[in-house]
């Protein structure tokens, strides 16, 4: 990929458009991954094409006005919301009509607009949190995209003051009393507090 091609990419990971609204009907999917080379592309719109099948009108992602809510999907029938799985592997998942979806990927198709879907085609967890599916929280991006955002992540947080005194109260835990474990953690805090003063 040369450099020119990055930056058109780079760009239009860092434009996240949403569709606007509270409420999308499940079955409306407007868009298709068009690389059909990938397998990921293929079960991608394997799973879309089952959830159109579910027809309009049955089930609806509810996306609530509070940033920090999380959204839910509901019988539209019943008004039911389904239960969120939360035994599944690594993402959560909700069973809509016998279709398994993560929630990420589901709040992806129906409300983050994918202006490349040939290329974009990784739902990102911003802050790495695989439970936190938020509309804030997400956005498309590349395989080698993710990638680098979690290096970037890692290496911030491993150059955090924090990340270092949890390492050094780590390694000297289980040789300390409960007393001189709280002690040695008042000192490093102090002695980060102090550094930070001076910086």
């Amino acid at each position: 990929m040369s450099q020119v091609e990055f930056i058109f990419i780079k760009e239009e990971i860092d434009k996240v458009t949403f569709n606007k609204g509270e409420r999308f009907d499940v079955s409306d999917i407007s868009f298709r991954f068009t690389d059909l080379d990938k397998k990921r592309h293929l079960d991608s719109n394997h799973l879309i094409k089952k959830l159109i099948a579910l027809g309009r009108g049955r089930y609806e992602l509810i996306m609530p006005k509070n940033p920090e809510e999380y959204p839910y999907v509901v019988n539209s029938k019943t008004g039911k919301k389904l239960k969120l799985n939360i035994d599944r592997n690594q993402y959560d998942a909700w069973n809509i009509g016998g279709v398994t979806i993560a929630p990420h990927k589901l709040i992806a198709y129906l409300v983050i607009e994918n202006p490349n879907p040939h290329i974009l085609d990784i739902v990102n967890h911003k802050n790495e949190n695989k439970k936190d599916f938020r509309l804030n929280n997400l956005h498309w991006t590349t395989n080698g995209g993710n990638v680098k955002e979690a290096y970037a992540n890692k290496k911030a947080r491993d150059k955090s003051p924090k990340f270092e005194i949890s390492l050094l109260v780590d390694k000297l835990k289980g040789d300390l009393s409960l007393d001189e474990f709280y002690k040695l953690c008042e000192a490093i805090l102090a002695w980060r507090d102090k550094r930070a003063s001076k910086e």
